[in-house]
């Protein structure tokens, strides 16, 4: 099938989120004569032009097993001498590692990106454009964006200064700072002898680029019947919850709180049976990093409640989501 359904706005999200400059060739007709039939009906087809490199867009018409999409990218590069770049309306925490660890490039359009062939081939040419080769930042590094854009402006400040703020070491910081510099979203400056964090965006514009870079906060989902007061303390309202607070959506009956992965509560919980798979009242997210850390009111902060729901189809949902964005104070 000639034609993609998802591909959204492609040209603009390569060009915004890697500066790459993408051309969509809708006809793919001259490289499709060779397939068998097994494929030209598993897939819609568009032709890419990214930085010069050809590629063929793949875009799966059902639901389709990471194993399945290796086999027939495979096949569909051997068949046309083309590159496949598989085009996802969103993509699984497994399936993605599988395309990860088998170096097939994907792109979620407006969320995330994964090029590892054109990575290779600009180096060889010598080009002057890094691709990160991975499609999401770490946790630490999120939430210090999240803390930057949303508690307190991290700019022009030592990474001495910043390490206290968000409870991290200074050599945590200093492996963010490195991560944040190789996607250009920071650099360093120098000032004496002090080096200073300077972010090459603010505010919204800063948000936009990395967006697609970040995940869901949510490590693992839980319930219980009742928390524990150690837990009430530090835990925060999320998901739905928080959801129906900041937004028009109705609240749910079920109470959901999110509380950081690493509390040493935790682990007693889940050894005693409290915390449980399926089965419980309240809906408890352990997050990679600390909701605390980025709100002081009883709810997690915006951006990580958007994060939440990362991948979600709701369209109520979205839309309540982008106006709460939209109205933020940058």
């Amino acid at each position: 099938m000639v034609g993609m359904r998802n591909i959204g706005n492609l040209e603009a999200y390569l060009g915004k989120t890697l500066g790459l400059l993408c051309e969509i060739q809708l006809s793919a007709v001259p490289h499709l004569k060779s397939l068998p039939v097994y494929l030209k009906n598993s897939f819609s087809f568009t032709l890419l032009k990214i930085e010069g490199v050809d590629y063929l867009g793949v875009e799966p018409l059902g639901d389709v097993k990471g194993s399945v999409l290796l086999s027939s990218t495979k096949r569909l590069k051997e068949l046309t001498g083309i590159s496949t770049l598989v085009i996802l309306p969103q993509i699984d925490t497994n399936l993605r590692r599988t395309l990860i660890s088998n170096k097939i490039d994907f792109v979620v359009p407006e969320r995330q990106i994964y090029l590892p062939s054109l990575c290779m081939y600009l180096n060889e040419r010598g080009l002057g454009i890094s691709i990160a080769d991975k499609v999401v930042l770490s946790p630490s590094a999120q939430a210090l964006l999240l803390y930057h854009l949303q508690v307190h402006s991290l700019e022009k400040l030592t990474l001495k200064e910043i390490a206290p703020l968000l409870d991290y070491s200074a050599k945590t910081i200093s492996v963010i700072t490195s991560e944040l510099i190789k996607t250009t979203i920071c650099t360093l400056e120098s000032q004496g002898r002090s080096k200073l964090l300077h972010f090459t965006q603010s505010g919204k514009e800063l948000w936009k680029t990395v967006a697609p870079l970040l995940e869901s906060p949510i490590a693992n989902i839980y319930y219980i019947n009742e928390l524990p007061n150690e837990l009430k303390e530090v835990a925060k309202m999320s998901f739905d919850s928080a959801l129906s607070y900041y937004t028009f959506l109705a609240e749910t009956k079920q109470q959901t709180v999110a509380i950081n992965k690493r509390n040493s509560l935790i682990s007693h919980l889940l050894d005693i049976g409290e915390l449980h798979p399926t089965e419980g009242s309240i809906r408890v997210e352990l997050w990679k990093y600390n909701p605390a850390l980025l709100s002081d009111s009883p709810f997690v902060d915006k951006l990580s409640l958007a994060l939440c729901y990362k991948g979600n189809n709701d369209e109520r949902v979205n839309k309540e989501l982008n106006q709460l964005i939209d109205n933020m104070e940058w």
